[in-house]
């Protein structure tokens, strides 16, 4: 395995700019266009924007037990029920326009994890199997089959996490950190990076919540990045630009990220 080791950095400051209440939040995403989206432990999705108002809402037919949200380009979104091994797509309206049962798919195994691909396909962690797979839409054959325990050293692992970004495929295990592939689904490197929840990936960083503290891995130089909260055990984070978005007990803390002092001296 190679393994990147965490480098110093900078310190930065958070700079606090409101508060609204919302429902408790099972997951989170954030489109385009700021819109902010929570997943409530009923199966809902909510839409609020930058200011805290509710906007549209999706209630779905069955109940969902949504373990991920991920904004796609054209202003949808993409649910991953893990417990049902379901997919399910919604419009900028946050109307149903697609679905798909995994369980359906012999050679899937049991999902951990989902992310849309380049194209029409989906990256796709089989836990149950220990494998990374991309598969195609809408026929539903596997492009890519890799197994995960000859990468990752170890024979079983489980992973919660899969994004696809500039051409590059990122796995995250809490036990271990992010196993990095390029598009074919090749082995690269390992961010030796435990115990991270709640990822929000921005640009080229991605940011995390451990413990009290917002953390962010810059992928063009490996350096990590930790801030102290406020907040006491912060459930879920979401990142755009400056804006920083906090989940925490049924309300949203709104942060702007503040650049170091000397690059503010610079300017």
């Amino acid at each position: 395995m190679v393994c990147v080791a965490v480098l110093p950095a900078p310190a930065q400051t958070l700079l606090f700019k409101g508060n609204f209440a919302v429902p408790k939040a099972v997951a989170t995403a954030q489109d385009v266009q700021g819109n902010l989206y929570l997943a409530t432990p009923q199966g809902q999705v909510i839409q609020y924007n930058g200011k805290g108002q509710k906007g549209v809402s999706f209630s779905p037919d069955e109940m969902l037990s949504i373990s991920s949200l991920e904004a796609l380009p054209g202003l949808q979104l993409l649910l991953f029920d893990r417990t049902n091994q379901q997919l399910l797509w919604v419009d900028r309206f946050l109307t149903q326009s697609g679905s798909y049962r995994l369980s359906a798919d012999n050679n899937a195994g049991f999902i951990d994890a989902v992310a849309a691909a380049e194209g029409n396909g989906i990256w796709l962690v089989d836990g149950s199997r220990q494998r990374l797979l991309k598969q195609q839409f809408p026929g539903g054959e596997l492009a890519v089959s890799i197994p995960l325990n000859l990468v990752a050293g170890s024979s079983q692992m489980k992973f919660n996490y899969l994004r696809e970004h500039k051409g590059k495929i990122y796995l995250y295990s809490p036990t271990t950190g992010f196993l990095v592939f390029d598009a074919m689904g090749n082995y690269e490197l390992t961010h030796d990076l435990p115990g991270l929840h709640s990822l929000s990936l921005d640009e080229d960083r991605f940011y995390f919540l451990q413990r009290n503290q917002l953390g962010y891995l810059d992928l063009k130089t490996h350096e990590v990045v930790r801030i102290p909260l406020v907040e006491a055990s912060p459930e879920h984070l979401l990142v755009k630009g400056r804006d920083i978005w906090v989940f925490n007990k049924g309300e949203v803390y709104h942060y702007l990220m503040m650049p170091p002092a000397a690059a503010a001296q610079q300017k």
